[in-house]
């Protein structure tokens, strides 16, 4: 497990460097007025951040015991997660921003264990629509608008 977490960790640095310097191409803006690079370059760093922690926790500290992956319905809903992720991956540029982050938001709801249906449907439009009004009209992030709404 030990070589694991920090072959993970390093991973993590060499990916957040390669994200970092995409990410340095956009513009930046001001304090005042941010442009579309000032969100991915945060993530980025939080990203490096991450993972030089993940590699100085595994140099800092011995293995314990096995990585597994989760069995019963904890390894179901990670699968769950890991499928949601990877349909938003595919359908994103097809769909468009908003009905993929409302289906995201749904699916993880229903991963998380909430039963009340009204409500993940609720939270999933509300999200959705919210996170589209922050980064497609406040940042003027580019946001894909899909095949309805193209």
């Amino acid at each position: 497990m030990h070589r694991a977490v920090l072959a993970s960790g390093i991973a993590g640095i060499a990916l957040s460097v390669l994200y970092l310097g995409l990410a340095s191409t956009y513009s930046m803006g001001t304090l005042t007025k941010p442009g579309p690079g000032l969100y991915p370059l945060f993530v980025g760093f939080l990203f490096l951040t991450g993972s030089v922690g993940t590699v100085a926790a595994a140099l800092a500290r011995p293995a314990r015991g096995a990585f597994g992956w989760p069995g019963g319905r904890a390894g179901r809903r990670v699968g769950l997660m890991m499928l949601a992720v990877f349909a938003f991956v595919l359908l994103f540029a097809i769909l468009g921003y908003v009905p993929t982050a409302a289906v995201i938001v749904l699916v993880t709801l229903q991963g998380m264990g909430m039963h009340s249906r009204p409500r993940k449907i609720g939270l999933a439009i509300a999200f959705s629509l919210a996170s589209y009004y922050l980064f497609g009209v406040l940042l003027k992030v580019p946001l894909p608008r899909g095949i309805w709404f193209g």
